[in-house]
């Protein structure tokens, strides 16, 4: 599928299921960018973090106050971004859904 069409895959499946976090891999195949996903999550209200091994000032400037977390990622560090994001008290288990773009 050519990248304009997985990326509009995406968003689809986004409108159809709002997930309440989304986990994003800010660089997905060549040359191609999350942003529109990123786009549509933020217009949706979905809270999300980019994953990446981008430098912070790399990422879109409209992305600024995104939470970023540079590769490789441990479990717990990303654990803690969802918790924050869903606010889940520590020890709590999360019963949000979640969608890796």
């Amino acid at each position: 599928m050519p990248p304009q069409r997985r990326l509009c895959a995406r968003i689809e499946e986004l409108n159809a299921g709002r997930p309440d976090v989304a986990v994003l891999d800010l660089r997905l195949k060549g040359d191609e960018l999350s942003y529109p996903v990123a786009r549509e999550l933020k217009r949706l209200g979905v809270p999300f973090v980019f994953i990446t091994g981008f430098e912070q000032q790399e990422i879109d400037p409209d992305f600024a106050p995104s939470i970023v977390l540079r590769k490789p990622v441990r479990a717990s560090d990303l654990l803690l971004v969802l918790q924050s994001l869903t606010h889940q008290p520590d020890g709590v288990q999360a019963t949000t859904s979640a969608a890796r773009y």
